[in-house]
């Protein structure tokens, strides 16, 4: 094997919650403070913008030295733990509502981008390194935010995070809704007023716009189109996010979004043994675009998330549980 010298930020951001249930499970406070120095170091070094983080971190050298700024893959539940944490410890431990705070605020101010053709589709893009390029793409990855914007409006009084959360739950839903298959595709892609966007054919760089063709009827119906990438792999997040909004704000439009995405799944995706990941989202030739493998998490999440979307609301009750990142339920600290 080949020493790596670098670790995302969400493998080492992401064992926090884990490592302080242990302590609190056997009374013995190394584990904590051992996930701790991690939060400490990040909380310290620098970065290209207050509270946005580039997603390799060096573990010889303690910096943040490469790679994009993202709410998707390899930086998601580093930002998802500060909240979390704040809420598992009975919101006693300010650091981690500050920097939390940081992060979103540099999101709301860099990292929002809306549909040229659909008013109501905000996302989060990714940033490059320096935070000065953006990249107009919504992964599904990301899609785990407007939930937990929602908690957090609600954990730290941020109502304007709250109608955010509302728009990008939208988008999400729409990336399923929009399809013939009614699956979501790993990402949906979006044109400024200029005609510059990601390519529809090729996979390029995150940050290398191109000039593309005169947009067609459907992306103007959809707000977006596709990348080369449309497969569904049965991920959660939309789910997670649907589920905490509807928790949050008792709207009943958010039960009948999780069930049409829900009867989609099944028309699509299962098979005679289990459910299987789909190669293109587009195609409605239902088993030949069955990839065969279903991903763990789609029984620790996905159907999770849609379980308790349908339970009451004191079921594993947002006010005495945490989820953590796998959907793990962890009952908020008593003392």
């Amino acid at each position: 094997a080949v020493e790596s010298q670098h670790v995302c930020i969400a493998e080492a951001g992401t064992v926090q919650l884990e490592y302080w249930k242990l302590s609190e499970l056997t009374g013995d406070p190394v584990y904590h403070e051992t996930a701790q120095r991690v939060v400490d170091l990040l909380d310290k070094a620098d970065k290209p913008h207050k509270g946005l983080y580039p997603i390799w971190l060096n573990i010889k050298t303690g910096k943040l030295d490469s790679g994009s700024i993202t709410f998707g893959g390899m930086g998601d539940s580093w930002y998802e733990y500060m909240l979390k944490q704040y809420i598992y410890s009975r919101r006693e431990h300010d650091q981690y509502r500050r920097m939390y705070e940081e992060s979103i605020d540099s999101m709301k101010e860099l990292m929002i981008g809306r549909s040229i053709y659909d008013p109501d589709m905000y996302y989060v893009g990714d940033l490059d390194s320096t935070a000065t390029k953006f990249s107009p793409r919504y992964q599904h990855l990301t899609c785990f935010v407007p939930g937990m914007l929602a908690l957090g409006s609600k954990a730290l009084d941020r109502p304007d995070d709250l109608e955010l959360a509302k728009q990008l739950t939208y988008t999400c839903f729409q990336m399923y809704n929009r399809t013939s298959t009614g699956l979501s595709p790993e990402y949906v892609q979006f044109r400024n007023k200029a005609n510059f966007g990601l390519s529809a054919a090729t996979n390029t760089s995150d940050f290398d716009l191109v000039t593309l063709r005169k947009a067609d009827k459907k992306e103007k119906e959809d707000g977006f189109y596709l990348g080369p990438n449309r497969s569904y792999i049965l991920r959660p997040e939309t789910i997670e996010s649907i589920m905490i909004m509807y928790r949050i704000t008792g709207d009943k439009m958010y039960k009948e979004w999780g069930w049409q995405i829900f009867q989609a799944i099944e028309k699509w995706t299962r098979t005679p043994s289990a459910y299987s990941a789909y190669k293109d989202v587009t195609s409605t030739k239902g088993s030949k675009e069955w990839t065969d493998s279903m991903e763990s998490f789609f029984l620790a999440e996905t159907l999770k998330y849609l379980y308790l979307l349908f339970s009451p609301a004191d079921y594993y009750s947002l006010d005495e549980y945490v989820f953590n990142t796998e959907a793990h339920p962890f009952r908020i600290m008593r003392h």
